[in-house]
C-alpha cells in the first residue's frame, strides 16, 4: 500500500479499537445475564421460565475473542507505524513538517483574509459617558454624555492581503507535493482486513488468522 492508504488504514484501526473498547467497557455485553420469570409462586397453573440476555449484544462473538482482537489490533496499530516510520526515512522531505507548517499558513492566510475585510468605522454611544459636576447648591451630581468612537485601521490592508493570497498559494502548492509524495511512496505493511470492511467483518477475518 502506498502511504495515503496507509494514513487510511491507520484511521480505520483506531475506530476498530475505539469500537471494541465501547463494546467490552458496557457491563452488560460481557456477563452472562439470565432472568428467570417465578410466575409459579403467583399462579400456580403457571410454568417458571428462564430468559437468556446474552443474545441482545450488539456484537456476534464470545467475549474472549473481542478481548483478543482488541489486543491484536493495538499490536496491528503499532506494526503500522513502524512501517510508516521507515517509509518516511526514506524521503528526502519533512513531511511531518510540511503538514503542520500547511496548517499554519492556511490558518494565518484566513486570519489575514479577515483582517483585510476590517472597514474604518465612526460610532455615536448614547449616554455611555460618565462624569460628575457641581449643581449651584454645590452638591455633587451625576451626569452622562455620548462618547464617539472611531476606529480606524492600522495596518497596511494592501500588504496584508497579498500576504494572505501569498500563503494560501504556498500551502496549495506543498499540499500538491505532499499528495504526490503520499501516493507514490510505498508502505511495507499487508493489512489483515479491508478499510472499507465493517466491525463484525474485521473482527471475522481477524478470527481466520488466529
Amino acid at each position: 500500500m502506498n502511504l495515503k492508504e496507509a494514513f487510511r488504514f491507520q484511521n480505520k484501526i483506531t475506530s476498530v479499537i475505539d469500537t471494541a473498547a465501547g463494546y467490552l467497557g458496557q457491563q452488560e455485553n460481557v456477563m452472562k445475564i439470565t432472568v428467570e420469570h417465578l410466575r409459579k409462586k403467583a399462579n400456580p397453573d403457571a410454568e417458571n421460565e428462564v430468559v437468556e440476555l446474552t443474545d441482545s449484544r450488539p456484537f456476534p462473538f464470545e467475549v474472549n475473542q473481542l478481548v483478543s482482537f482488541l489486543v491484536a489490533m493495538i499490536d496491528e496499530k503499532e506494526k503500522l507505524y513502524k512501517a510508516i516510520t521507515a517509509a518516511k526515512k526514506n524521503l528526502d522531505y519533512d513531511m511531518d513538517a510540511q503538514i503542520d507548517l500547511n496548517m499554519r499558513r492556511q490558518s494565518t492566510s484566513r486570519l489575514f483574509r479577515d483582517m483585510s475585510n476590517i472597514r474604518s468605522s465612526e460610532v455615536i454611544q448614547r449616554g455611555r459617558g460618565m462624569d460628575y459636576t457641581f449643581n449651584a447648591e454645590k452638591n455633587q451630581m451625576q451626569y452622562y454624555y455620548d462618547l464617539k468612537r472611531v476606529s480606524v485601521i492600522d495596518f497596511d490592508r494592501k500588504k496584508v492581503k497579498n500576504m494572505a493570497n501569498q500563503l494560501i498559494n504556498k500551502a496549495d502548492e506543498v499540499s500538491t507535493k505532499i499528495d504526490r509524495i503520499m501516493v507514490n511512496t510505498e508502505v511495507e505493511y499487508t493489512p489483515i482486513f479491508g478499510v472499507n470492511d465493517s466491525f463484525d467483518e474485521a473482527v471475522e477475518a481477524y478470527l481466520e488468522t488466529v
